[in-house]
């Protein structure tokens, strides 16, 4: 996506790269909410970015959900959109 006047291609394509080096790893839930209300039992699930993949396993090590992932940190809130292909709750929201 290119935006005229807010970035230049080389300053997009250098914010893109930023946001996936400040997702890569594992990130651990330690609030959750799920259709606006208190989602205690998603919390300890962890969601691990690795390029353009997902996982998110629960407290156990259960594979919960994966695919892969297209970020958009451009968009205002910058937004994450996510494919489950994989993992026990595949292709479910």
């Amino acid at each position: 996506m290119f935006r005229v006047g807010t970035w230049s291609a080389l300053g997009r394509a250098q914010a893109d790269e930023a946001a996936w080096k400040e997702l890569h790893g594992t990130w651990i839930a330690e609030q959750a909410q799920r259709d606006g209300t208190s989602a205690g039992d998603a919390v300890g699930y962890h969601l691990t970015f690795t390029g353009s993949r997902f996982e998110i396993r629960s407290q156990d090590g259960k594979s919960l959900y994966a695919g892969t992932i297209r970020l958009n940190p451009g968009a205002e809130p910058a937004a994450i959109d996510f494919e489950h292909t994989e993992g026990t709750f595949k292709n479910r929201m």
